[in-house]
């Protein structure tokens, strides 16, 4: 695993209020962390309107250089959410190449 990239994907849904969700904003925040040496690798956000229909997504986490120590992290999710459900994580090697630590997108924007 040392010295090979990976590209992260969370399947993943949420399950909004019955009368709608009218807020703004982001509704899963999370990294991509390194607890060996403590820092955060890449920040992400995904927007509520990824998630109107209640089904799962798939959402890439970008391309990161894995170590041990290493894990995604999601806080707990608002609770003006009625559920947040993730199906899996999945690491997929990337191609021999110098592509390491790609965020994924910012605010909703994957």
């Amino acid at each position: 695993m040392p010295n090979e990239t990976w590209r992260i994907y969370v399947v993943t849904r949420v399950c909004l209020p019955k009368g709608g969700y009218t807020g703004q904003g982001h509704v899963l925040a999370g990294s991509v962390s390194d607890n060996s040496d403590n820092r955060i690798i890449a920040k992400f956000e995904i927007g509520y309107n990824r998630f109107t229909d209640g089904r799962y997504q798939t959402i890439d986490l970008g391309v990161h250089r894995l170590t041990p120590g290493m894990f995604v992290w999601f806080p707990s999710a608002s609770a003006a959410f009625e559920q947040v459900c993730f199906d899996r994580i999945l690491l997929v090697r990337e191609p021999s190449n110098d592509n390491t630590r790609t965020p994924a997108g910012r605010n909703g924007q994957n």
